[in-house]
């Protein structure tokens, strides 16, 4: 088993990276690059789009899963600017170096793919603290703020209070706190319940109206992570990534505990993941293994998805020239993630 992790690669780097953690230092954006010269088609999605479209730059896609689904080996995904909240789960890879499927920066500003949703119908609670309830199906089959975060051990912690859930204020995130109590006497904190029907979020905006900034919380375990296993050839490049409801992984020894990144692989082969900004991600940001030790053979006890000893069906990645900030546990994990080059 193999664990990958990004480092910084120099004092420059290591201090830019504490200046980024004091805050000292504006947070970069993704540079706009220039695109390999496509084998396939180009496949456009934007703002001003819409998922009834064909895809071209005249009538582009509004939603890059849109464009995920329909893309052959070959076409290049290009995302115009703008801020997308969605999770993007590839249909296909491509077949070989040649015939990749690339999603890229179309060239015209910055291409934002947040996991979370803005939230504007707050309530006051009390002083600083405001409130909102949600219903539990806005979060589909994955609510992060009933997901306890399964450190050293395989089930939740006793008394557990620490979720896959955040909450922002401006692009800043908050701290989680277990007790409303507690969060009323720190500004920047959050609480939340969860009951059968609902999810009650309480957040302490320090004199601030929540409904008049810009207020987010976490509701997407992944944000780019195809929805087949195995995937090959594909290229992520000059996008970013933030707020990933993601779960801790220190020993994946089953499918409950498996990598899950904002950024994933899902098992993949000769990925190529560059000039990518990842930021507040709640765990990993990019995964680039097998995920879990039952699904690589390494394990009883489930299906097997592609046995570790079968390397030349998985890994090979290349991740590099990426930015990561604010990942909660790994910047860069892998079990079982041979060849692979960061």
């Amino acid at each position: 088993m193999s664990q990958h992790r990004q480092r910084p690669s120099g004092t420059g780097n290591a201090l830019l990276i504490a200046a980024v953690a004091a805050g000292l230092v504006a947070l970069p954006t993704a540079p706009v690059l220039a695109a390999d010269p496509p084998t396939g088609n180009v496949i456009h999605v934007a703002m001003t789009g819409s998922d009834t479209g064909t895809g071209t730059e005249a009538a582009p896609y509004r939603s890059v899963n849109k464009a995920a689904q329909v893309a052959e080996p070959g076409d290049t995904v290009a995302i115009h600017a703008g801020l997308y909240r969605e999770l993007v789960e590839p249909a296909r890879g491509g077949t070989d170096e040649a015939s990749r499927i690339t999603y890229t920066n179309a060239g015209d500003g910055e291409v934002v793919i947040k996991g979370s949703e803005e939230i504007d119908t707050w309530f006051q609670y009390s002083g600083d603290v405001w409130g909102v309830t949600i219903p539990n199906t806005f979060f589909g089959d994955w609510n992060p703020y009933s997901q306890c975060q399964r450190i050293g051990g395989g089930g939740c912690p006793t008394n557990w209070y620490y979720s896959a859930g955040d909450v922002y204020l401006d692009e800043e995130a908050y701290y989680q706190k277990r007790t409303v109590a507690l969060v009323e006497a720190q500004a920047n904190t959050w609480s939340a319940t969860v009951d059968g029907s609902s999810t009650t979020i309480y957040a302490n905006f320090d004199g601030a109206n929540p409904n008049t900034k810009m207020a987010e919380i976490n509701v997407r375990r992944q944000i780019f992570a195809p929805s087949e296993w195995g995937l090959g050839y594909i290229t992520v490049r000059g996008l970013t990534f933030k707020h990933s409801a993601n779960t801790y992984s220190d020993f994946p020894d089953a499918e409950l505990r498996r990598q899950a990144g904002a950024v994933s692989v899902y098992g993949g082969l000769n990925w190529i993941i560059e000039q990518n900004i990842i930021i507040n991600a709640r765990t990993i940001a990019i995964d680039i293994g097998l995920s879990c030790d039952i699904w690589a053979g390494n394990r009883t006890g489930g299906i097997v998805k592609t046995h570790f000893h079968d390397t030349d069906l998985y890994g090979s990645h290349i991740v590099r020239g990426n930015y990561i900030g604010r990942a909660g546990q790994s910047g860069v994990a892998g079990v079982f993630s041979w060849r692979s080059q960061i």
